[in-house]
């Protein structure tokens, strides 16, 4: 019997690290806009692959995906960054300064990526 809870144990641990992989994956491959892939920090979108047998494949991809064969300039992963333009104190209730901050928010292009893998 006590093979058996080690075997049990076995396979909680396989489960607790391998589903969350992909269930991060595949919750790239359910979306169909690119608005909604790319607000998904695991995922990326491919307009356009570079292989005919990829037009079924979902565009958006996880960024873990090597296998990428997108078109130069076909990739969006923006990157966004925050940058405070004011600092402006305020007064509270009872004169007390409350800080108050103007925040703007930057959504930049990533560079292209291109990957090339080869077989021996």
């Amino acid at each position: 019997m006590k093979w058996l809870r080690v075997y049990f144990k076995m396979i909680w641990i396989v489960l607790i690290f391998t589903l969350p992989v992909a269930y991060a994956e595949g919750d790239c491959d359910s979306q169909t806009k690119c608005s909604n892939c790319i607000q998904r920090p695991e995922c990326m979108w491919c307009s356009e692959f570079d292989t005919s047998e990829s037009d079924s494949a979902s565009h958006c991809i996880p960024i873990s995906n090597v296998r990428i064969s997108c078109q130069n300039g076909s990739l969006e992963n923006p990157e966004n960054s925050q940058e405070i333009v004011e600092d402006l104190p305020l007064s509270g209730v009872l004169n007390e300064p409350v800080a108050f901050t103007r925040n703007a928010t930057r959504w930049t292009p990533t560079p292209s990526l291109q990957l090339q893998v080869a077989l021996v």
